[in-house]
């Protein structure tokens, strides 16, 4: 069923009336002038069958076949009554028209934002594959390390940070720390020091591992140092132990921000716990802790 607004019946509306006024006023030039009217004598005297009206007699389809003004007036009302069915007729066409080109926008406008979220998959995963990942790994024992006999020696903690992407990783911050707690809740470490070797050589060209070794805290370190040659041989010189009271438990922490060429705000995460039945760090906390973005 076709459906028109409001404002093309309107407009219908006022052509038909104005194609009937049309026809009023031709009929109403021909009417007898005003009764009314002063009507001069000599005229008052003229033959009785003059005073009669002519239209008197033409009444039905006498009307419409002997008097010029009615024929004309009707040919009026039928070319209206023709224009107003041509222009619904038009109306009809137009509205089809409008929509069929109201599915063609819409399917253009879904066309575009379909062609728009391909574009997008595709920057994302071109991003997501060009962009670096680096990784932190590695952390095993603490090791206790001497020069020689006249250096004093110190206790460190060694770990790898790797970039396994295809585009270079510029390092913004590191944030490393041993954290004593009792609840298992690492929070987030503090920034390390200014010669750290990842803040002196800040870039890690794709493939890169870098050794870094942080410094433990004299107060962690208790105990003699025992020396297990069949291990020391492969890891080190000498194995550090720390020594804990219970529920006091040892986390080591690391946090890096970084950036790439095409990309910015990355961060990989790694935590470990210490054991003190192996003297050995374990990865602690799962994907809370551990993780690459």
């Amino acid at each position: 069923m076709q459906h028109f607004r409001v404002p093309e019946i309107f407009l219908g509306c006022f052509l038909t009336i104005a194609v009937f006024s049309m026809g009023m006023i031709f009929e109403r030039g021909r009417q007898p002038p005003n009764p009314n009217q002063s009507i001069p004598k000599h005229e008052a005297s003229s033959d009785s069958q003059k005073s009669q009206s002519p239209d008197a007699e033409l009444t039905g389809s006498t009307w419409l076949t002997k008097d010029a003004s009615g024929f004309f007036t009707f040919g009026l009302v039928l070319v209206g009554g023709v224009q107003v069915l041509m222009f619904f007729i038009q109306l009809k066409y137009m509205r089809r028209g409008m929509d069929d080109a109201t599915v063609a926008a819409r399917a253009s406008s879904r066309s575009a934002k379909a062609t728009v979220a391909q574009a997008r998959i595709a920057r994302d995963s071109l991003e997501k594959v060009q962009r670096p990942y680096a990784f932190v790994f590695g952390a095993f024992r603490l090791e206790t390390k001497q020069k020689n006999q006249f250096t004093v020696p110190t206790t460190i903690l060694e770990y790898k940070v790797a970039n396994y992407g295809q585009t270079p990783a510029v390092i913004k911050s590191v944030g490393a720390e041993f954290i004593i707690r009792q609840d298992g809740a690492v929070h987030a470490p503090i920034g390390v020091e200014a010669e750290h070797p990842l803040y002196t050589s800040p870039v890690l060209p794709p493939g890169d591992v870098r050794t870094v070794n942080q410094m433990c805290p004299d107060n962690l370190v208790g105990g003699d140092i025992i020396v297990d040659l069949s291990e020391d041989e492969i890891y080190g010189d000498r194995i550090a132990t720390v020594s804990l009271k219970p529920p006091d438990e040892l986390y080591f922490r690391v946090i890096v921000y970084y950036d790439g060429p095409f990309s910015e705000g990355h961060k990989t995460s790694a935590c470990w716990r210490y054991e003190q039945t192996t003297s050995k760090f374990v990865q602690h906390g799962g994907r809370e802790y551990n993780y690459t973005e």
